[in-house]
């Protein structure tokens, strides 16, 4: 067989794929919540190898890439379990061909998968099963063909939503839209219901408010109750602070305000430190006293809503815990191994790599 060369016809249909050979890293940002990574070692042999990252978590790799002679050969290829079904070494494939080109090849070939996804790509793109390796035996007609099949069905990575669709899709190949986006709206709801907003973020946001009080205060001070402010202000504080911790943090915050020792908590000194400018009438008129009962006589109420708090969240968290189901009345043979991998890791019995990331 001849060294293939790309004809008029073949380039045309590649340059519609082949914008440009963009080279490594590539990045691919999933909002703010996630950045998809992909780079390439300085290679010390003679084959390449690259890995891909979900934000700074190793996720996947390609070894052994290397070009010999009218041959591109590529070794092992995978991706870690709770990234499967988003199209990752697909992509990252395809960006692979792009930097070799493929002018003057022959060949194509890849140890066998194990991702059925990217198996299943490889078989898409015309690659035959020859023992433990997938071949692409290249020829004008093949190349061509590929290049339209890209060209009408580009390759991209998926979301982590777009995951849980395209294998909800892959388990039942009947189910219409309207049954497809229900599926995945009640998986999304439940994982977002595993990780709840905790004490500690709404703990945080009631800082965010005095700051932001403080802000205006600063803008309107002829405007400002000092009394009203102050009383509000170290109650909030304290309410931020943990429960059995509150009688000393009060004494501790009513020192600070008096300018003895500062607070050991720096973004609640910052915030004394404003009030002592913009209500110290207050601050000596405050009595401290009642400061002290208001926490004596609190204490019991605030045991009692953290008890129900980490209840409610509890029940919260079991009740989001996924099923197969979920993902179909009746799960596939083949499809059972990923769909309980997916759903261990969101679950949070088997965090693959340690990723965690929250859709």
């Amino acid at each position: 067989m001849r060294c293939l060369k790309i004809t008029a016809e073949s380039q045309n249909l590649a340059s519609k794929f082949f914008k440009s050979k963009e080279y490594f890293p590539i990045e691919i940002n999933f909002g703010d919540k996630e950045k998809i990574r992909i780079t390439k070692r300085p290679r010390k042999t003679t084959t390449e190898i690259v890995d891909v990252y979900a934000n700074t978590i190793h996720i996947g790799m390609f070894v052994g890439i290397e070009k010999v002679g009218s041959e591109l050969r590529f070794g092992p290829a995978g991706i870690n379990k709770s990234h499967s079904y988003r199209g990752i070494l697909d992509f990252t494939f395809i960006k692979l061909l792009e930097y070799f080109g493929l002018d003057e090849l022959k060949s194509i070939s890849i140890d066998v998968p194990e991702d059925t996804e990217f198996k299943q790509f490889l078989i898409s793109l015309g690659f035959l099963t020859k023992i433990n390796r997938m071949i692409l035996e290249l020829d004008e007609k093949k190349t061509a063909e590929m290049f339209k099949l890209l060209t009408v069905k580009p390759v991209a990575i998926k979301s982590q939503v777009g995951q849980i669709e395209t294998i909800i899709r892959s388990n039942d190949t009947t189910a219409n839209d309207d049954k497809v986006f229900a599926m995945v709206d009640t998986i999304v709801e439940k994982i977002k219901n595993m990780d709840p907003l905790g004490k500690e973020f709404w703990d945080n946001r009631k800082i965010a408010q005095i700051n932001y009080y403080l802000s205006t205060a600063v803008l309107f001070p002829d405007k400002l109750e000092q009394d009203e402010f102050l009383d509000g202000t170290i109650k909030t504080i304290i309410g931020s602070l943990d429960t059995f911790n509150r009688e000393p943090y009060m004494e501790e915050l009513l020192i600070a305000l008096e300018g003895g020792k500062p607070f050991s908590m720096d973004y609640i000194q910052s915030i004394i430190v404003h009030l002592r400018e913009l209500v110290p009438n207050a601050i000596k008129e405050l009595n401290k006293d009642e400061m002290r009962k208001w926490v004596q006589e609190m204490l019991p109420t605030w045991i009692i809503n953290d008890k129900i708090e980490v209840e409610t969240r509890n029940k919260i968290i079991s009740d989001a815990q996924l099923v197969p189901t979920d993902f179909g009345s009746s799960i596939k043979e083949n499809m059972k191994s990923i769909i309980t991998d997916i759903m261990n890791h969101y679950n949070g019995t088997k965090i693959f790599y340690g990723v965690n990331n929250r859709l």
